[in-house]
């Protein structure tokens, strides 16, 4: 099958990558979703890179979509150098508030187009990036790498308090044929790309004022009459103690690239 084919996979499973201000708008929903910055919830995710002994040979990484700097504080136990890179002064802010937080002294910002980075890494990094969906973007992600290119993406995800209150979630923002056409990209360009699946669980306890701001965008959607429905339910749910338990179950593709295995 010619690339060209597998690039249509890409352009149509992936998200088109928004307006910067569409990005701030979000902000503050991303920061009280990922707001336990602790190894915990990307245990899985880095026990594997570690078992791969990736970080023996990874002194600097790019975060490209970087947002409030999800990833950044693992990274930056392992790596010299880390940059993240997004295009949302808004997303950027917290990341930044996070880095002073966590006294992240080895990693830094930039607000810019990734297309315009000019500088190159051991490691190029990826998670979820709306903004990766052709040919050329795969080109420019190796173009960054010294060494390797390690792309994220969802396959699946489960909620076990969406599933309880009977709502539909937003799914896993993926298409599983991007990560198809994506491995078939980097085949047909040379390179041998390594798959690895995990799955990744998180837990979290809530009130019901924390469940409707942690899950806005899911109770937005609702009718008036169904949100009042959906809250009374919540409400039985919680009992005498006012809290409900979420436990958020996720499985994703690792998609590793390594530069010196070419065909």
């Amino acid at each position: 099958m010619h690339i060209a084919e597998f690039e249509k996979y890409i352009a149509a499973g992936s998200k088109k990558s928004a307006e910067p201000s569409f990005w701030d708008a979000k902000a503050e929903h991303f920061a009280r979703a990922f707001d336990d910055l602790d190894k915990s919830r990307d245990a899985v995710l880095f026990d594997r890179l570690l078992s791969e002994k990736l970080f023996d040979s990874v002194k600097s990484v790019v975060d490209i979509g970087c947002g409030i700097g999800r990833h950044t504080y693992h990274f930056a136990e392992y790596v010299d150098s880390y940059l993240g890179v997004d295009s949302s002064a808004g997303m950027l802010a917290i990341a930044e508030q996070n880095k002073a937080k966590y006294k992240l002294d080895n990693c830094r910002f930039a607000l810019i187009d990734w297309q315009n980075c000019s500088e190159t890494f051991d490691l190029v990094f990826a998670s979820m990036c709306p903004a990766i969906n052709s040919l050329g973007d795969i080109k420019k992600l190796l173009a960054l790498s010294e060494r390797y290119v390690l792309i994220k993406r969802y396959l699946s995800d489960a909620d076990s308090l969406l599933q309880r209150l009977d709502i539909a979630g937003n799914g896993a923002h993926n298409n599983p044929d991007y990560s198809y056409g994506i491995i078939n990209i980097f085949w047909q360009l040379g390179y041998v790309p390594q798959l690895f699946t995990a799955l990744e669980e998180v837990e979290k306890t809530y009130t019901i004022d924390e469940v409707q701001a942690a899950y806005k965008r899911v109770f937005d959607n609702l009718d008036e009459s169904e949100r009042r429905q959906k809250l009374e339910l919540l409400s039985e749910i919680s009992g005498e103690e006012g809290s409900v338990r979420s436990t958020m179950r996720r499985q994703f593709a690792l998609i590793l690239v390594d530069k010196q295995f070419a065909l």
